[in-house]
């Protein structure tokens, strides 16, 4: 029993001494502030841009009108897939812009054509469908520069017309 008590006073001799605060020296201060100034910068948070429209076709037969519905940044990262390089009768464009300069785009299935594939007996047909209206969204690795989207509008039988800007 004797021994459990020498052993338990040792213990506690050696976990207090090992846990004996010190005081700072001048060296150890100016380590302390060489270490803060050489740390690593931490880098910005990569953030995703979350925009929900609705684009509605205009009577007149000119360009959609668009609007934009709810817009939310997350944290995260879109992951590095598949680009794709297919081109559409009718697209949407969305650019990325810090100020005038370009920064980076997508382009995207416009909307309101929407082509349809089906069986007919046993052939596969696709038709094109024209919709009135629709909400959609588009998903966008925002970069930290970025302070303006312009989305753009390009349909088989117009020009490229901008049809909404949005600030950031």
């Amino acid at each position: 029993m004797n021994h459990l008590y020498i052993v338990s006073f040792i213990l506690i001799c050696i976990g207090t001494g090992a846990c004996k605060t010190q005081k700072p020296t001048s060296s150890t201060i100016s380590n302390i502030t060489s270490n803060q100034n050489n740390a690593p910068q931490v880098a910005t948070t990569d953030q995703l841009l979350f925009l929900v429209f609705q684009i509605k076709k205009n009577i007149e037969g000119a360009y959609s009108k668009i609007t934009l519905i709810k817009r939310e940044k997350v944290n995260g990262k879109l992951k590095q897939g598949h680009i794709n390089e297919d081109t559409f009768e009718n697209e949407l464009i969305i650019y990325q812009y810090n100020h005038q300069t370009l920064i980076d785009s997508i382009v995207c299935e416009h909307p309101l054509y929407k082509n349809l594939e089906d069986f007919n007996g046993n052939t596969m047909t696709t038709r094109q469908v024209e919709l009135d209206s629709a909400e959609f969204f588009i998903r966008l690795q925002l970069d930290s520069k970025t302070n303006e989207i312009k989305i753009y509008e390009k349909l088989k039988q117009n020009k490229l017309q901008q049809i909404n800007s949005i600030k950031l």
